[in-house]
């Protein structure tokens, strides 16, 4: 695992490294957290080299300094019961959300207000040129988690990718397919194979600085090296926003004092 300046980031578990994105002039504190018992021997540092997909080329000038380590011991917590946060939902009407093709006719977006889904049909999306269908909800900013169902009505595979965006960059910090934890790419949200008249269900969990206040996906767009052309017809529905319940003032010295007469009952 790995933090900057206290804040988790993104660390591939598959193929190993942390990624951080520093602004120009500005500094920052890095921890990255690695098994011992593995014997690492190498430390490595990829400047400007690690972008996925990114072709250009970089030049800059970056100091390391105050490089120390340090033995973390995991300490054994007791359970305790009754700790699990709550978690609000927040269902999201599909007639106030506005969702547009990024080049206009190249996805058909269609909502169904009774039914509260979002229907998108494409016949000539090449592979690899990352377009999407996008809305900006300016509830994301108050929420840390945003859910969808996926249903794929086509009769060939689809490959989706959901991102979450604060002021125009992905902040998905981790993912989910049908509750199961996957694995993320630098710099981008989740990725999810659906077949042929299947479904899923994909939440994503987001955070940052910046707030969140756009839901982005990219439709059989988002395949790298692809260049053919794809078709389909996906619905989104029972499209939400998580969030854990935020204690009312008061709310904890009053649970304390029910317990303690409890107690001396």
């Amino acid at each position: 695992s790995a933090t900057m300046d206290g804040q988790e980031v993104y660390t591939d578990r598959d193929w190993g490294g942390s990624t951080f994105t520093i602004a120009a002039g500005a500094s920052a504190e890095i921890e990255v957290v690695f098994d011992a018992a593995k014997e690492a021997e190498t430390l490595q540092f990829m400047f400007d080299s690690s972008t996925n997909d990114d072709s250009s080329s970089h030049s800059g000038s970056v100091t390391l300094s105050e490089m120390s380590f340090a033995i973390v011991e995991e300490a054994e917590e007791p359970e305790q019961p009754g700790e699990e946060p709550e978690i609000v939902e927040t269902v999201l009407d599909a007639k106030e959300l506005t969702f547009n093709s990024s080049i206009e006719g190249l996805y058909t977006v269609t909502a169904d207000a009774e039914a509260n889904t979002v229907n998108v049909t494409y016949t000539a999306v090449e592979g690899s040129t990352y377009q999407n269908v996008s809305a900006n909800i300016a509830a994301l900013a108050d929420n840390s988690a945003f859910s969808v169902k996926v249903v794929n009505n086509g009769e060939a595979e689809v490959t989706l990718r959901l991102d979450v965006l604060a002021a125009g960059k992905v902040c998905v910090i981790s993912a989910k397919v049908n509750g199961e934890e996957i694995q993320l790419n630098p710099g981008e949200g989740a990725v999810v194979k659906i077949a042929a008249k299947g479904e899923a269900v994909i939440e994503v969990a987001y955070g940052g600085e910046v707030p969140a206040d756009q839901v982005l996906f990219m439709i059989d767009s988002c395949i790298y090296g692809d260049t053919a052309a794809h078709s389909g017809d996906v619905t989104f529905s029972e499209m939400k926003l998580l969030a854990e319940k935020a204690e009312q003032p008061g709310e904890g010295e009053t649970e304390q004092s029910e317990a303690d007469a409890g107690a001396a009952a």
